[in-house]
């Protein structure tokens, strides 16, 4: 029995810190690498963590102005990536490789 509960959380806390990992992949917080001066299809928005995203949709455009705004990107389930600039605007995006 002692052996068989050593092995059971060694399993456990493998799962856990993979669970753990999932969800930071589900979420990124991080700043505009630069002034947000609104967003337009093929225009590729830099965050100051190194990653690069683009419009989902191409029909949509967003304005307002901002020096360094926060961002906050996340899985929204099946419909891929969602990304909210501040309190400027919230839209779907593609990760740009």
């Amino acid at each position: 029995l002692q052996g068989f509960r050593e092995q059971a959380v060694r399993v456990a806390e493998k799962k856990a810190s993979q669970r753990v990992e999932r969800e930071k992949m589900r979420l990124i917080v991080s700043r505009v690498d630069g002034i947000w001066n609104g967003i337009a299809p093929g225009v590729v928005i830099q965050l100051e963590d190194g990653s690069k995203w683009k419009l989902a949709n191409k029909d949509e455009h967003y304005g307002g102005q901002a020096d360094h705004p926060a961002v906050a990107v996340w899985k929204a389930g099946i419909f891929g990536w969602k990304m909210r600039v501040s309190s400027i605007a919230e839209f779907y995006v593609l990760q740009v490789k």
